[in-house]
């Protein structure tokens, strides 16, 4: 299993301070990782529950005294022997980048791991780059997929929105996590959507719903940490002028080049993406299903990615059946074209709503026995049943919800289902 250390290091790099200062997800992810070490990491959550990383990038001097002063009260607070509670207040000090391994050096190197902090180290401002809270805020480092061959890849800014608790839309602005490219090969007029690939960034989440997570159905438990590899997401659903250059049909059952198309199988999107590759040279393939919910979430882990609920205003469902106390809206009774709306917080339009999505996976009616590596659940049940993802123009806010699920068997053709595409990085 991975050393708790270094383990602590990478996920404040990718998850930020909010980490420091959350106790339970930091448990949960870090014994997802960490397996057995099992007293090093309850410590990692005790300081965190004892606020020593606040405290630790709080101050800016006297290091010797308030490293001695931390060790010593989280020892008595606990009851930990010295060389643990030693080990995870000097852990929150390397992570945090107030201090370096190059700074701790030994006061008697006959008694193993008892270390002091050197006397030249300077206030946190000048010797850490992370110590700063201010610094957290910035967006994390992603590992991004790599640049497909002859594909270009492009930064972007977008204009998402934030929904309160009470459905008021705040739009803001932000950058794509890794870029986009666009695929040159499906040759289309300047004024139809062209196929555009967004870079999502490899990650660990929480798949499924929580118990207390309302309008939920069994389903979606329990909840598992899932492991994602970078990997490109279609940007929109597939539109109807892609679907017809490629497969030189229109089943959409209402009419719009932009639009996404419906009325489509499993089995139609795997015949569209087999000739897309010919045409392309490259693998592209249905997203997995966690690797949807994981991109539909955006980091977020809340029931929709736009933190507070889901308006009409942001995504296209039946808005004659709100989400909990959130008031009706409009209900379109159709789609809407694959760009317009807001997109989620990685820059995925219609993630929730629109269409149902295919994905690559069979239906299961648990994720007990579910991969853990992001890979499609292709074992088990009936094989012809098929999961569909994101909800529909003519569904309920509910349904909508980034764990929400449902399945169709494969041959089945709807004016509520449509598919986007993924790409291994």
């Amino acid at each position: 299993m991975a050393d708790p250390r270094q383990t602590l290091h990478d996920l404040i790099r990718r998850f930020g301070f909010s980490l420091a200062q959350d106790p339970q997800k930091c448990d949960r992810v870090m014994k997802v990782l960490c397996g057995n070490s099992g007293a090093q990491v309850s410590a990692i959550v005790a300081a965190i529950e004892d606020k020593i990383p606040t405290e630790l990038v709080q101050n800016q001097s006297n290091w010797d005294d308030i490293r001695r002063d931390l060790i010593y009260r989280f020892k008595e607070n606990r009851k930990l022997n010295h060389e643990l509670a030693l080990w995870t207040v000097d852990t929150w000090g390397l992570v945090l980048g107030i201090w370096s391994q190059s700074d701790l050096v030994r006061s008697n190197p006959g008694e193993g791991s008892s270390y002091l902090i050197r006397n030249h180290l300077q206030p946190v401002e000048t010797t850490a780059k992370y110590a700063n809270l201010s610094e957290w805020n910035k967006p994390p480092v992603y590992d991004l997929p790599p640049t497909p061959p002859s594909a270009e890849i492009h930064p972007y800014e977008f204009t998402t929105a934030q929904v309160s608790f009470q459905g008021e839309v705040t739009p803001y602005k932000r950058d794509s996590p890794g870029g986009k490219f666009i695929e040159i090969s499906l040759d289309l007029p300047i004024d139809e959507i062209k196929l555009e690939m967004v870079a999502m960034p490899g990650g660990i989440f929480q798949m499924g719903s929580p118990e207390y997570e309302e309008q939920r159905t069994m389903d979606e438990g329990p909840q598992h940490w899932v492991t994602i590899s970078p990997f490109f997401m279609g940007r929109y659903q597939i539109t109807q002028a892609q679907y017809e250059r490629i497969m030189g049909v229109n089943p959409s059952c209402f009419p719009g080049k932009n639009h996404p198309v419906e009325r489509v199988s499993w089995d139609d999107a795997q015949e569209f993406i087999q000739r897309l590759n010919r045409i392309s040279g490259r693998a592209y393939r249905l997203p997995t299903e966690a690797e949807w919910e994981y991109a539909a979430r955006a980091g977020t882990d809340t029931a929709f990615s736009y933190h507070g609920g889901v308006t009409p205003e942001v995504a296209n469902y039946n808005g004659n059946s709100p989400y909990g106390t959130l008031p009706k809206g409009e209900y379109r009774t159709q789609t809407v074209a694959v760009d317009s709306l807001y997109p989620n917080p990685w820059g995925l339009y219609h993630i929730h709503g629109n269409v149902w999505e295919w994905v690559e996976d069979i239906h299961h009616d648990h994720y007990g026995g579910a991969p853990t590596d992001g890979s499609a659940w292709l074992t088990g049940d009936d094989s012809r049943k098929r999961v569909v993802r994101g909800g529909s123009w003519h569904f309920g806010a509910k349904f909508a919800r980034s764990a929400s699920r449902d399945w169709y068997y494969q041959i089945f053709r709807s004016g509520y289902y449509g598919f986007r595409i993924a790409l291994s990085g």
